[in-house]
């Protein structure tokens, strides 16, 4: 079984959003571009939406962003590392809720597998014959991976029910959503 992260905060809003210029972060963490220098003259930063609160921050293993980075609590990597250090790997980052600063960790994801189902997925069809897709299927995979992206769809990414059930061992924070197979 394949699934998406969730945060535990139970609100539209809950939603953290990437500061400052964006392109060199999003190629690097999401589409794999770039070697990641730009991180030794630059600190992520991540402005909170109104679903968040000094609060409910404190308590979240997984903060749930407007693109699609994957951001853990520094608990939550400091217990995991070790047993997903071949899937992903983490880099600091600041969110600033309620005028504080928390930090946090932001990871980029080294393992790709072929998650998304092409023949059942659904896709719209673009003016210039272009398909995007637009309902992802996901394929049944082995559980050999804890994190990882899709080989073509490099902005998709699932945990697999080993990653849940080590989140559900350590008990933290993050909730979980069943990818459609």
């Amino acid at each position: 079984m394949l699934y998406k992260l969730r945060t535990p905060v139970n609100k539209s809003n809950a939603i953290v959003d990437l500061k400052g210029d964006t392109k060199k972060a999003v190629g690097f963490f999401i589409f794999d571009r770039d070697n990641g220098k730009f991180l030794e003259f630059t600190n992520l930063s991540f402005n909170t939406q109104n679903g968040y609160t000094s609060e409910n921050l404190k308590l979240s293993d997984y903060l749930q962003a407007s693109s699609n980075f994957i951001i853990l609590s520094v608990k939550a990597v400091k217990i995991l590392e070790r047993d997903i250090e071949n899937d992903v790997i983490f880099y600091p980052c600041e969110v600033f809720c309620e005028q504080k600063i928390f930090s946090f960790k932001v990871g980029k994801i080294k393992t790709f597998r072929s998650l998304v189902n092409k023949e059942k997925s659904r896709y719209r069809k673009l003016t210039d014959g272009r398909e995007v897709l637009m309902s992802p299927v996901f394929h049944k995979v082995r559980d050999d991976f804890y994190i990882a992206k899709d080989n073509t769809y490099k902005h998709i990414y699932a945990v697999s029910d080993k990653f849940k059930n080590l989140i559900e061992s350590y008990d933290l924070n993050i909730k979980f959503t069943e990818l459609p197979s």
